[in-house]
């Protein structure tokens, strides 16, 4: 037979650790709730700047070959280049069987 101070002593350690247990649990949860908010939040930011820098990127490419456009557009090789294709094709139009078969009738 136990003793009644040995009885209350072994409830409130039983209670103790109950508390202990309860608190510890609800810790436990609240801070494995809130890593988990933060860590979406800061794969949320960090695909967000990486979707900045790509449309940054694909911005000033876009940007690049339209300036690279103009420059061979304003080019005065470019415009020699137009004649010489223009004449060429020409000269072959000429000299090809079809053209010639529309002669010889």
């Amino acid at each position: 037979m136990m003793k009644v101070s040995n009885k209350i002593t072994l409830a409130i350690v039983v209670a103790s650790l109950s508390c202990v247990i309860i608190v510890a649990t609800i810790l436990a949860t609240r801070t494995i709730s809130l890593s988990s908010q933060s860590l979406t939040a800061k794969v949320s930011d960090q695909l967000t700047a990486i979707k900045e820098a790509k449309k940054s990127e694909i911005s000033n490419y876009f940007q690049l070959i339209g300036n690279q456009i103009k420059t061979l557009a304003n080019s005065t090789m470019t415009e020699d280049a137009l004649a010489q294709f223009s004449y060429s094709f020409q000269a072959l139009t000429m000299k090809s069987p079809h053209h010639l078969k529309k002669k010889q009738r």
